[in-house]
């Protein structure tokens, strides 16, 4: 489950991915939750997966690591100030089989970014 944010921690985004088979027809979320379906463009992002609960402090380290290796190479990071981060395990998850991601929009990788 992905959220955005960013370092100064005042914007927060959930979101859940939706599998391919509900493209064109999702399920519609409850109306009291006031939620909306959005459908993201194709992008390009780098990625650094960590294990363990992503507390603040390890997402901060994740998102330093990441960005280190990408500026030692050459891709230009659209907005050091924006990540995701993203969750795949239940809260109930032993903290060894828990499985998180740092996602930073990048380009120059390719021809397709």
């Amino acid at each position: 489950m992905p959220s955005s944010s960013s370092p100064s921690g005042n914007a927060y985004i959930v979101r859940i991915f939706i599998s391919t088979r509900f493209h064109g027809k999702p399920p519609l979320p409850n109306p009291e939750l006031k939620l909306r379906i959005e459908k993201w463009k194709s992008q390009c992002i780098a990625v650094r997966k960590f294990g363990g609960y992503a507390n603040d402090d390890d997402i901060n380290k994740e998102i330093e690591a990441l960005l280190t290796t990408l500026n030692n190479q050459s891709i230009t990071i659209q907005d050091t100030d924006s990540y995701i981060i993203a969750n795949y395990n239940a809260s109930s998850h032993n903290t060894t089989q828990r499985l998180n991601e740092v996602w930073i929009n990048v380009s120059g990788i390719g021809t397709q970014c």
